[in-house]
């Protein structure tokens, strides 16, 4: 089954983005495929899965240190206390 699929009425799929996608080439000199990748998976998640945000923890961190650091410490201790169940779809 698919982390979708796992998903109850109420819940929210979190999709982190991929640091690399395999593809490091860049399409005709031009494209640089690993970026047209992550962002149609944006896409696909903003528009096809209502119940779906999309992540990307590195420019998240680069961007604002401060408060990734708070709200990651506040999400492990939602964890820790058990009022949040993280459903781990799959990790590298």
């Amino acid at each position: 089954a698919s982390s979708w699929q796992a998903l109850n009425d109420n819940g929210i799929l979190v999709c982190l983005a991929t640091v690399n996608m395999g593809y490091s080439a860049r399409g005709c000199g031009v494209l640089d495929i690993d970026d047209m990748l992550r962002k149609f998976s944006q896409m696909k998640a903003k528009y096809t899965m209502s119940q779906t945000v999309f992540l990307d923890i590195r420019q998240d961190l680069k961007q604002n240190r401060t408060e990734f650091t708070r709200d990651l410490m506040y999400l492990m201790f939602l964890v820790e206390q058990g009022k949040i169940h993280p459903k781990v779809g799959e990790k590298v």
